[in-house]
């Protein structure tokens, strides 16, 4: 009597099962074909990236060749279609390329916007901190001192790839504005901080002991030096031989009046005809 419950429980539960199995297989037949899409849409999807960083880095590498041969402006305008449809990589690398070439003409303000374009175009830490770094450099003898912090701070912070060299900036950035309180606190960061190589820190120690010293006059070109930008020489001090021409030059000027002024008029090309 047993085995005769035993069967039919067995039956009842086939059943069900059964029962189960056609009414859930078309939901799992589709399950199985949408997780079959998704895998083969991946896969087309990194294909594609593949190929388009192939073509980008060929189109980049042709560009830098024409770049490298002399020939500016054919290198540009590659550079610029480069920027214009590239991948999210090329396009910052030709957007910085392009603000290269701008800086070689003397162009700050374009390749600080070309570096800004860069900045955003890319997903990269190093390239976006890069260029922004760069851009705030290019611009530091023009933009006021909140528009370089403002710059500068975020690239500070823990963690960033330039965080040191922000730092210098930044006190570059105060020094030029009369900030020396701040920018001794910079300054004293970075001769104390273990991030920074031996060539920053002796900068950073010697701008401190030009600042405790009170010579104030040479601390930009000092600071600016630091971060790899090329103020102007200041002017020669003359020897006791030119200072003592220089004096006789004034006194005879002093003593003919306003006759050097009026001989060189008569000399002057207009003056001829």
């Amino acid at each position: 009597m047993a085995d005769v419950f035993y069967e039919v429980d067995e039956q009842l539960r086939s059943a069900r099962l059964k029962s189960l199995f056609r009414r859930g297989w078309p939901f799992g037949a589709g399950l199985l074909v949408l997780l079959l899409v998704a895998a083969l849409s991946v896969w087309a999807w990194r294909a594609h990236e593949a190929a388009a960083e192939g073509e980008n880095s060929q189109r980049y590498a042709d560009a830098m060749q024409i770049l490298s041969a002399g020939d500016v402006k054919t290198g540009e305008i590659k550079f610029a279609a480069l920027a214009k449809d590239g991948t999210p990589a090329y396009r910052a690398l030709a957007l910085m390329q392009q603000a290269g070439i701008r800086m070689k003409v003397g162009d700050a303000l374009g390749a600080a916007a070309l570096l800004d374009q860069a900045a955003s175009a890319s997903h990269d830490k190093i390239t976006v901190d890069g260029a922004k770094l760069r851009a705030a450099f290019l611009l530091m003898d023009s933009a006021p001192y909140d528009r370089i912090r403002a710059r500068l701070e975020p690239l500070t912070g823990a963690g960033r790839p330039f965080h040191m060299l922000a730092r210098e900036g930044l006190a570059v950035a105060e020094l030029a504005s009369g900030r020396t309180a701040e920018a001794k606190g910079d300054l004293q960061v970075l001769s104390l901080s273990s991030d920074v190589s031996d060539a920053a820190r002796a900068r950073a120690q010697a701008a401190l002991a030009m600042i405790q010293s009170g010579a104030g006059a040479n601390l930009t070109a000092i600071a600016k030096a630091a971060v790899g930008l090329k103020p102007a020489p200041p002017p020669a001090t003359p020897t006791a031989q030119q200072a003592a021409a220089l004096q006789a030059q004034a006194q005879g000027g002093a003593q003919t009046g306003s006759a050097p002024a009026d001989a060189s008029a008569q000399t002057s090309p207009g003056a001829t005809q």
